[in-house]
């Protein structure tokens, strides 16, 4: 499942940028949230990076994930580098039309306000 969050990450920086390239000096930074359930932690865990970009200027390279699926806690270290030049900035991953599936062929689809 912790690869399902890393790829929503990925797939999401390649929609806000033109490349999402990592340069410069990384700053370590860990990441912790909890959610409702693994739709509210997906979300959750999108507005995270979509905060980081819009208020730090820095996209997140996640070193290392650990989703606790009893406690429902999603655990990352990693580091923050520079943005890159936004190509379409997103406002907010939303629960509109969400579909999570964890097992078997874990997958996630959600939508994003412009």
């Amino acid at each position: 499942m912790e690869q399902v969050f890393k790829d929503s990450a990925s797939a999401m920086y390649g929609i806000i940028f033109a490349h999402s390239g990592f340069a410069g000096t990384g700053e370590a930074h860990d990441i912790t949230l909890e959610g409702h359930d693994l739709q509210d932690l997906a979300v959750l865990w999108l507005n995270e990076l979509i905060y980081l970009i819009e208020v730090r200027n820095r996209i997140y390279r996640v070193a290392s994930m650990y989703l606790d699926q009893l406690d429902l806690r999603l655990t990352t270290r990693g580091f923050l580098y520079p943005s890159p030049k936004v190509l379409t900035p997103l406002k907010a991953a939303t629960f509109g039309g969400i579909f999570l599936v964890p097992s078997g062929s874990p997958r996630l689809r959600l939508y994003f306000d412009v």
